[in-house]
């Protein structure tokens, strides 16, 4: 089980890594919202969707949409296969 949850994770680590990218280059226009978004990812990136989504055209929100749902999944994969090794853990 830990071995397909550690593939699934280096799935969706590369995925949030390309989905930065993009959301990067869509917020390339707005520099401090860039330059936040290179600091203090995905945060910022969650903020400047809900305050811009308006703006954006259909490609851009649905690149933003994912990059936030690959992100949560990442993080339910990572405690997931967390809690997977401790399980598998020898008790002393």
């Amino acid at each position: 089980m830990s071995t397909i949850l550690g593939l699934l994770l280096l799935v969706l680590a590369i995925a949030v890594l390309v989905y930065w990218v993009k959301s990067l280059i869509i917020m390339k226009n707005e520099t401090l919202f860039l330059i936040l978004g290179i600091l203090f990812s995905p945060i910022i990136q969650a903020l400047y969707f809900f305050t811009k989504r308006d703006l954006m055209d259909d490609e851009q929100a649905t690149t933003m949409k994912r990059f936030l749902l690959v992100c949560i999944a990442y993080i339910v994969v990572l405690v997931l296969f967390m809690f997977s090794a401790a399980a598998q853990m020898p008790v002393q």
